[in-house]
């Protein structure tokens, strides 16, 4: 903690984690994945469908989507495509997730960052998501 000077407030300090969009149709997947996530002190918003995650990605604009590929009605490689178009989420890290090997060599002709695995294991996960986004907290005081 900072010194203070007498006869002057505190500054107010946030704390702020990295912020991770899980899109999953399988929702028990999706919340396994966001629990290990939450472990290591990132921030995660689950979604179960394309649309939603395309909604989600324009309001909250998270810093990494981890994006499963086989999902009914818009798949991951859509759901990819759509925010690679969008200027405002071209920093945004994506992981391409899928049980379909053939993902290694697609996700990039996707637009992912990565590939993983499924099912995954927690240091699969854990070290996918830190290659492209450290799970560093940073205090910022005002």
């Amino acid at each position: 903690m900072g010194v203070v000077s007498k006869g002057k407030s505190p500054k107010k300090c946030v704390t702020k984690y990295q912020c991770v969009l899980v899109v999953d149709d399988v929702h028990e997947q999706a919340l396994i994945m966001a629990g290990v996530l939450r472990k290591a002190k990132y921030q995660v918003i689950c979604v179960y469908d394309g649309p939603w995650a395309l909604e989600v990605a324009q309001k909250r604009r998270p810093a990494l989507a981890i994006v499963n590929w086989l999902m009914p009605g818009m798949d991951g490689l859509e759901v990819i495509r759509r925010l690679r178009a969008d200027p405002a989420a071209k920093s945004m890290k994506i992981i391409l997730s899928s049980a379909n090997m053939s993902g290694r060599t697609t996700f990039k002709q996707a637009g992912a960052d990565a590939f993983l695995a499924l099912p995954f294991t927690e240091d699969a996960l854990l070290r996918t998501v830190a290659s492209l986004l450290p799970p560093s907290i940073s205090i910022e005081c005002r």
